[in-house]
Parts: C-alpha cells; structure tokens; sequence
C-alpha cells in the first residue's frame, strides 16, 4: 500500500487571461526551492486542498490558500480579479494504478465535488480520456459512502480505515484528516507540537494515538478493541445470567420452592460439584424430585382404595366424556391452526425486515446521487436513461409495449418513493410483530386449555371404572388436589431442566471469553508493536545523534507506550525542551530536529516492517527556528534514502540556492527551483 504524487497543476483564470503553475515529482527526494512569499507553501497547500485535507488544519469550510488562488493575483505590480481557479493532481499507487484528481477553487462548480480520472491527464494527455467519475468530501459520509471521495481515496492507497470510538459514544472512522499531519507537515502549525498537530474537533477518543496506531499498524488498537468487545460479550452474558436466574427463582416461587446451589456470576464448568437443586417444602426443604415421588405414591395409594358410587351420574358421565373427547379433538384442530398462523406471520415479520434493509442500501444510493446531482456532477446522468446507477445495466419497468417515452424518476422522486417504500413495509413489520404477540398468546391459553380438558377426562375415565358407590368428597378432593400438584411439579422440573440447559450454554460461552481474555497480552501492545517502537527509537537516536541534538542526549529519547510520543524521563519532549534549566534557543531548535527524526523515522520504519504508511513524507519548510545548517544538511542525506527505497520526500524551502546547491550535489534527488512567482501567465 501507498502513494505517490506526479505532478501537480494549479491554474488561475484572470480578467486578462490565463495564469497557473505545474510541478512534477518523482519517486525520491523531492527539493521544491523557492524565496519567501513566492509561493512555496502554496504548492504544499494545493496538494492538501486537491486531495481534500484541508480537515487537519482547523474545522469549517475555509479554502487552505492565497489570495492568488482566490480572490486577488498581484501582476506586475497591479491587481487582478480571480475569475476562476481550480487544482489538479496525479497520482499513483503501489500498485501502478494511476489516478488524477481536479477540484475547484473559485468557480460556478461546488468545492465539495472531486473529478477523477484513472489516467495520466498530466502527465500524458490523451484526446479520449477516460469517463469521469465525481464523488463529495467534506460531507457526512465522505470516508464510508461508495460516493465519497475519502472513501475512495483510502481504497486506492490500499487502506482499510478502522472504526474508533468518539467521547460522545458511538464509533467513526479514523479519518484521513486525522492520519495526515503523520506525513504532512505544513508551516504554519505543524513544527509547533510534537509528533504532529492532529484535529481534535472531531470528537475521537485518543486521536493521536489512534492515528499513530494505524499508521505502524500495531496491534495494539486491535487488541484494545478486542479487549473492549470481550468485556462486552462477557457483560452480555452476566445479564443473560442474571435473566436465567431471575427466571429460576420465579419458576421456584411459583411451587413455593426454593433454589439451591446457584451461582449469582457465570460458571466456566457447568454442572458445578454441587448440582443445582429446586427444593419444595414437605416437612422440611425436599428435592422436587422426591417430592414428585411422595406424590404419586400418595395417590397411587389413594387409587388403590375402594371408591365411592356412581350409579347415579354415570350415564351423564359417559356423554360428559363423549362431549369433551369432541371438544378435545376440535381445540385440538384450533391449536394446530393458529400455530400454522404463528409460523406464517413470523416468516412475514421476516421478510419485510429484508425488503426494509434493501429498501434503505438503495436509499442511501439514490441520496448520494441527489448530493452529486447538487454538486454539479454531470457522471450521474444514467438514472435519466433507463439505466440502473448501481450495475449501469439497462433496466425497465413494464413487460408492456409503451408507445411513447416514458421520463424516468429523478432522484428526489426514487427517494420520495423509497421513503414511502419503507414507511409500508415498516408499518406491514409493525402489525406482524402485534400478531405474532397475539398469535403467541392464543396458542399458550389454547394450549393450557387442552391440558385442562385433557385432565377432565382423564378425571371422567377414572371416576367411570371406579367402584358404583357415593364418593366421598374428601377423597376426591385430595385425589384432585394430589393430581394437580403432581402435574404442576413435573411441568416445573421440565422448565427447571430447560432453564439448567441454558445455564450449560452460557457457561461454556463463559469459558471462552475467559480463554479470550487470557489470549490477549497483559497490556495492548503485542511483541511484534514492541519491535516496531523499538526499531522507531533506535532510528530517532540514530538521527539526533547526526543532527547534533544538544539539549538532552540522544539515546536517552525513548517512545511512549501509553501515547506514543518521544519522551525524555517519561516526559513529553515539549516540557523538557520548554524547561528553565536548557537554553531557550538551543531548546527550540532541538524541538525541530526531534520533529525531524520522528516523521523520518516513521517512513523508514515501514522499509522493514510491515505498516500502513504511505511511503510519502512531506515537509513544509522544516528548518525552523534558525536550526544549523549542519543539521539541515543531514536532514536532506537522510531523507534522500527514499529514492532507493521506491518512497518520496518533498521538501520545501527557502534556502538560499547558493547554500542549497552544495548540500544536495552528491545526493539523488529531483530539483525545482522557483526563481520568480509561482503563478505565471499561461499561453
């Protein structure tokens, strides 16, 4: 994965005419030189504008460049009103994949849409490129919509942006304005904290960490968030526990029993050395089993002794018996139907859910449309041709012969319709999930219903090949009473069973959280980050060393395991340097050439290991705070290493020619050298 950039073009159109610049780049390091104000930084600013960057500088919709660009281009000592002004971009990938990029300035079309091309339109111009293809940035949905130009932008340098939590709640992406400034450094602000000036506006948690995280691809962010996500599962399954357990002790309340030899946490093994017990009260606590036992042998004994007459009621016996046989048999039939009916609205319940999830994915599609169609776009236009906008296929919407043209649906029409798609099927879930509630409880009254029938004629059988005398009332009321404890005490340890299942599953989903725990390391760095942010430390000694660091030693600049920083006696290398005991001037400069070596470090770190950096490192007049041109030279040596290693360094300067020409004569790298304004007029 990575980037590069092949030429950049700014062009500028005026009251009298056409003005603008091109700049190419190669793979190495790249000395862009030209004296203060005329226009350096500009370039720098171009290329972050072009690739809609402007995010890692401060909030809002401000354009990143001059006045030149914008509104007023000074000429020849007079003014001259930008009528319009755009900047283009090439550029290229690990893959060879080639990409260009235009974006307005100042002009009718809306900055917030990027025309691409995947063709060498700088570099090598062809009279049939290839289609256009907008897409939106600085919107909602710019970095995860197929439509979205830092969505696309990541895919093509082979990025996959993480998902990190905001202070708010909720998850974002990591977006690339916060990754950025790791390989941008701009003038202004960027030489002003260390490692990099990273937004915080956008409510993420850690940004800065985050972003380094991704940027070594470490697994630490990895294993934090698998951390996280455990400790969730691990929640979810102490509630599921507790749910079971709440569910046991109702179950237990219900027979007037007790439960023993529950847990209140999860169990990793299961059944525990103690088996759970429901105990119900029988001249003492006893097991249900036991008392079930004690029951039936009760009753049994009960069945066994003589019974009362009934000569008198048996012929109204027999047609009872007939007439609840034949109820039996039709609620029997009912239940079967509602139960029929019950599945049926399940399957429906399911089935609007899936139209209602590929009703909103083509919501989503049509309104990105619509934020293109208001840009400006004009790649869009197939939804006006019968075309679908997804597989581009030809489409049509009748089987019948139509005699004139019929004017497809706009995209405001297709979401109108869509929403109102949606509300249907929304509604249509609604009412199945009322009926399936209703369906659920006519099938467990008619069910309980059918158990009561069932017990009166097994009740009418019984009494019907008893013996002819009177019963007694008492006997059959315990004969009944006895019948109906039993029952409910074999349908209570049933459900006891059942529930005791589900306290087998949980546990065993238990022991794997906890065996998922135990897998992660003690903190969240893994052996192969440690290597990488050692390796990093190593090649910022080595650096300062070069460099001449002279307020602290260089071997004593380690990296932060908590923020990733350089820190000196576990501080941040900004209140060192800020200290009352180092020389303010020395201080200062030391901070630039730590800058330095961390941003250099950072590329060359992804030579050996395998990260996510780009293999591009742009440096906006790094030689601040008057550091020695010693140091500066160094700098320029080692960052010269990137031509061997297929990554580019663009450095821009102001130093003087004179000073600059020696520094680079035996180095490999590509010149550009601004003698005069950086906008000049185009013929």
């Amino acid at each position: 994965m990575g980037i590069r950039l092949r030429e950049l073009q700014i062009r500028v159109r005026t009251t009298v005419g056409l003005f603008g610049t091109r700049i190419p780049f190669r793979n190495t390091l790249c000395v862009l030189r030209a004296p203060n104000t005329s226009g350096k930084s500009t370039c720098l600013q171009a290329i972050v504008y072009a690739l809609g960057l402007e995010g890692m500088f401060k909030a809002g919709n401000d354009v990143p460049l001059p006045k030149a660009v914008t509104d007023v281009l000074r000429y020849k000592e007079g003014l001259l009103s930008v009528v319009e002004s755009e900047v283009s971009l090439e550029l290229e990938n690990d893959r060879g994949d080639i990409l260009t990029v235009q974006r307005a300035v100042r002009s009718e079309k809306n900055r917030n849409l990027i025309s691409t091309w995947r063709s060498p339109l700088l570099t090598k111009p062809t009279a049939s490129p290839p289609l256009k293809q907008d897409y939106y940035v600085k919107l909602p949905g710019a970095a995860v919509r197929a439509a979205g130009f830092h969505h696309m932008l990541a895919e093509f340098i082979g990025w996959q942006l993480p998902e990190v939590t905001k202070y708010s709640g909720g998850e974002v992406p990591l977006y690339l304005e916060c990754i950025a400034p790791l390989f941008m450094i701009e003038q202004k602000k960027g030489w002003a904290v260390l490692p990099a000036r990273i937004p915080q506006y956008f409510g993420i948690k850690d940004v800065a960490k985050r972003a380094v995280e991704f940027l070594l691809d470490l697994d630490a962010y990895r294993n934090a968030v698998k951390r996280q996500l455990t400790k969730e599962r691990a929640n979810g399954i102490r509630e599921r526990w507790k749910e079971r357990l709440d569910e046991i002790k109702r179950l237990a309340t219900s027979v007037n029993g007790i439960v023993d030899n529950i847990s209140d946490e999860p169990l990793a093994t299961w059944p525990p050395i103690a088996a759970p017990v429901l105990r119900v009260p029988r001249d003492g606590w006893i097991p249900m089993e036991v008392a079930i036992r004690r029951d039936w042998e009760r009753l049994t004994q009960l069945e066994t002794q003589d019974i009362p007459k009934v000569e008198q009621v048996a012929e109204q016996l027999q047609t009872e018996l007939r007439t609840a046989e034949e109820e039996l048999s039709r609620k029997e039939f009912a239940l079967r139907a509602t139960f029929e009916e019950l599945q049926s609205e399940l399957a429906q319940k399911q089935q609007a859910a899936v139209r209602i999830s590929a009703l909103e994915e083509d919501l989503r599609r049509y309104q990105d449309i619509r934020t293109l169609l208001r840009l400006g776009s004009d790649t869009v236009s197939d939804i006006s041709h019968g075309n679908c906008p997804t597989c581009h296929q030809a489409v049509s919407d009748t089987l019948l012969p139509q005699d004139g043209a019929q004017m497809p649906m706009s995209a405001e029409e297709n979401i109108a319709f869509i929403k109102s798609q949606v509300g249907i099927f929304a509604a249509m879930k609604l009412e199945s999930e009322r009926v399936v509630s209703v369906k659920q409880s006519e099938t467990a009254s008619q069910r309980r219903g059918i158990e009561e029938l069932r017990a009166r004629i097994r009740s009418i059988r019984q009494t019907l090949v008893s013996d002819g005398r009177a019963p007694s009332r008492a006997a059959l009321e315990e004969r009944i009473r006895l019948a109906q404890q039993i029952k409910q005490l074999e349908q209570s340890r049933q459900l006891f069973e059942e529930i005791a299942l589900r306290f087998s599953e949980l546990s065993g989903d238990w022991a794997n959280v906890l065996a998922e725990l135990a897998a992660l390391p003690a903190g969240d760095l893994s052996e192969a980050d440690e290597e990488k942010l050692r390796r990093v430390e190593i090649l910022m000694q080595e650096q300062l060393q070069k460099y001449g660091l002279s307020s602290i030693a260089p071997e004593a600049i380690n990296i932060s395991r908590e923020s990733y920083k350089p820190i000196y006696e576990g501080f941040d290398l900004e209140v060192n340097f800020g200290s009352v005991d180092l020389e303010f001037n020395n201080s200062a400069s030391d901070m630039i050439r730590t800058h330095w070596a961390f941003m250099v470090a950072l590329i060359e770190v992804a030579r050996e290991k395998a990260t996510h950096h780009p293999g591009l490192l742009i440096l906006d007049e790094p030689r601040q705070q008057s550091t020695d041109r010693t140091s500066f030279s160094e700098l320029l040596k080692r960052a010269s290493t990137a031509a061997k290693n297929h990554q580019q360094v663009i450095i821009a300067t102001s130093e003087e020619k004179s000073v600059l020409d020696p520094m680079l004569a035996s180095l490999p790298h590509f010149y550009i050298d601004f003698t005069e304004k950086l906008l000049t007029p185009i013929k």
